[in-house]
Parts: structure tokens; sequence; C-alpha cells
């Protein structure tokens, strides 16, 4: 099915040297509401600031979500289900 329009939205987590990283990623279908992609994303790099109080994302949340394997295991899967 071919898509017009797709909404982004991208929870970020704090990582070293004052950057972040995407910690979830939802994609939806703008035009009818379909959600395309609602799944963490594993970081390469060791979180430091989940930001739990904004993205609603705890390093037990993305714990689970690793062994119930609802979790991409990094950018580039999540860039090619994109």
């Amino acid at each position: 099915m071919k898509r017009h329009a797709i909404a982004v939205d991208c929870e970020m987590v704090g990582v070293k040297n004052n950057r972040q990283t995407v910690a979830f990623l939802s994609t939806i279908d703008f035009l009818n509401g379909d959600v395309l992609i609602s799944r963490y994303m594993v970081s390469s790099e060791n979180v430091f600031d989940w930001r739990s109080k904004i993205t609603g994302v705890t390093e037990d949340t993305m714990k689970s979500a690793v062994l119930s394997g609802a979790a991409f295991k990094d950018w580039r899967e999540a860039r090619e289900k994109l």
C-alpha cells in the first residue's frame, strides 16, 4: 500500500557527551490513522538520562521490550522497517 503522508514521533534519551538517541519510535499514516510502527529501539550507547517523566521510557521497560522481542535491535533495523 502506498502511503502519502506519514507522521513520525521519536522519544529521545540522553547519552554521553550531552547527546541524545532514539528510545521509542512511532509512525502513523497521517491520512487514515493506521499505526505503522510503535516500538522501542535499543541504544548502542549507555543511556545516562532516560527522561522518563517526558518519554515514559524507563530502563526496566526497555529491558522488558528487549526480552519480549518488542524492540528494534538498532537504528538500521528501525530504518529498514520504516
